[in-house]
């Protein structure tokens, strides 16, 4: 025998359609049957809207465009991005931009490093704290150039900044972040004629050493690496190559060392971060922290390390000789955890008793 599975609400629902009455029982139903169906309709938008915003952006990696703004409206973007590294991309800026990181830690302090590229037309980058803006990187062009929020702007003032256009060299700013956030604000400079600017931002959170023993730190970062470390060095590092000291200089505003190096031979390198230059080598930056003291040296050495946001931050050095020394220690012995054949060169024999 079948039975009629229907909602009793959509019989009500017929009923009153076709001009019957209903109780105040029976009405109350249809009026919750009807904002229930609403309701889903409401959400199932909102999903398809979220997943068509997903194919663009991630948690981690945010790309806008101010062209999504009416050219009248006044409004400030807001941006929350909780990840530890990530890319943010912004194109045809309009207004502003508000962003808070965070690192996913209630009220934990934390390091938040921005390597900022400006393509085009000027922007004003602040560090948000309580009370005040702090300038990271303002627009250094002439004074008729600045960027004022709501300011009014000339067609010919635009055609004059067109000629001016340049991109700008990425650079890199690091700051202390408390309680668990940091908030970044960037002010777009009027753009009438809707030219295709674009702000660009690599993000990474490192944690602070508060509780670390700070001797410890310092030794770990900037010892000497000996023995069996020089090998897994160059077998797993994110660049290994050999070259020499150009010039060493300290920078004290970032409390870091710039290395200027020339390589004879790039072993590996995971981002092109050593270029080809004159005479068959190799020319890059390699940065360490200041309180490291390292000093120019003569000679060729081995250098390896990590690559950051398309920095090269070193890790292991050690000079040629000691490393040929180890290497071959090390294959003798059957134990390389790569082949090391770049280090040894090809007339190389293991010995073998």
């Amino acid at each position: 025998m079948l039975h009629d599975v229907r909602p009793r609400e959509d019989n009500r629902l017929g009923d009153a359609a076709n001009g019957g009455c209903c109780t105040m029982e029976n009405c109350n139903g249809k009026s919750r049957w009807i904002i229930q169906k609403l309701l889903a309709i409401a959400t199932t938008l909102l999903l398809f809207s979220s997943s068509a915003h997903g194919l663009e952006n991630d948690l981690c990696n945010w790309t806008g465009s101010g062209l999504e703004i009416d050219a009248g409206e006044r409004s400030i973007q807001q941006l929350n991005i909780n990840c530890q590294s990530g890319h943010i991309s912004w194109s045809y800026p309009r207004n502003a931009l508000h962003i808070t990181f965070s690192n996913g830690k209630s009220k934990e302090h934390f390091r938040l490093c921005l390597n900022i590229k400006i393509r085009g037309n000027g922007a004003n980058i602040y560090r948000e704290t309580p009370g005040k803006l702090m300038p990271l990187l303002l627009d250094d062009r002439p004074e008729f150039e600045r960027n004022t929020f709501g300011k009014e702007v000339h067609v010919h003032d635009i055609l004059e900044r067109i000629q001016y256009e340049r991109t700008s060299p990425k650079e890199e700013h690091c700051f202390a972040a408390k309680d668990g956030k940091a908030i970044i604000y960037i002010e777009a400079a009027p753009n009438p004629l809707s030219i295709k600017y674009e702000t660009t931002i690599d993000y990474r959170i490192e944690e602070l050493p508060l509780f670390r023993n700070p001797i410890h730190h310092v030794r770990k970062e900037c010892r000497k690496c000996e023995g069996g470390e020089i090998v897994a060095a160059f077998c797993s590092s994110d660049f290994a190559i050999k070259g020499r000291m150009l010039a060493v200089t300290p920078e004290e505003s970032t409390r870091e060392t710039y290395i200027n190096v020339a390589a004879g031979m790039v072993y590996r390198q995971r981002d092109p971060v050593f270029l080809p230059g004159k005479h068959s080598r190799y020319y890059g930056l390699i940065t360490t922290p200041t309180r490291c003291g390292v000093k120019k040296l003569e000679g060729h050495y081995l250098m390896t390390g990590q690559i950051v946001l398309g920095r090269a931050q070193l890790g292991c050095m050690a000079h040629l000789s000691v490393v040929k020394k180890v290497a071959r220690e090390v294959d003798e012995a059957g134990i390389s955890p790569c082949d090391l054949t770049p280090i040894l060169g090809h007339n190389h024999h293991r010995y073998i008793e």
